[in-house]
């Protein structure tokens, strides 16, 4: 209906960056699946998703970015820029993986503290007899 300058404006409101978890659960391990989804209230047929981890450009187009099973090495901070010819908008996820190994288990934790305890309750009185 209007023409001339400035023509149409297209602006971007509400860009999001969603984290659909496919499997797994609770923290994010290696081996669990899960999809980014940039996601954005107006698209045109014209509309581009790129794709950047700590800043670097990574090959992968689209609106959906799937990881099929995790490793330490997908950890990060994830871009999904959108763009048009004549606008674009962009929003961060952080993607931490946490290696299994890196915690020691409950049970590793209660030999650890019940072999502390043992070695002190045995060197304890060894150390006063010695001194007597």
């Amino acid at each position: 209906m209007w023409t001339g300058d400035p023509g149409v404006t297209l602006q971007v409101t509400d860009l999001k960056v969603s984290l659909i978890r496919l499997s797994g659960n609770g923290t994010f391990k290696p081996g669990d699946s899960l999809n980014l989804t940039c996601d954005v209230t107006c698209t045109q047929s014209s509309s581009q998703f790129v794709w950047s981890k700590n800043n670097e450009l990574l090959p992968e187009s689209g609106a959906v970015l799937h990881f099929p099973a995790l490793t330490l090495r997908d950890s990060g901070k994830y871009t999904c820029t959108w763009k048009t010819s004549t606008t674009s908008g962009s929003k961060t996820i952080s993607l931490p993986v946490e290696d299994k190994n890196t915690k020691p288990s409950s049970k590793w934790m209660i030999a650890l503290v019940t072999a502390g305890l043992i070695f002190i309750i045995l060197t304890v009185p060894a150390v006063i007899y010695s001194r007597r």
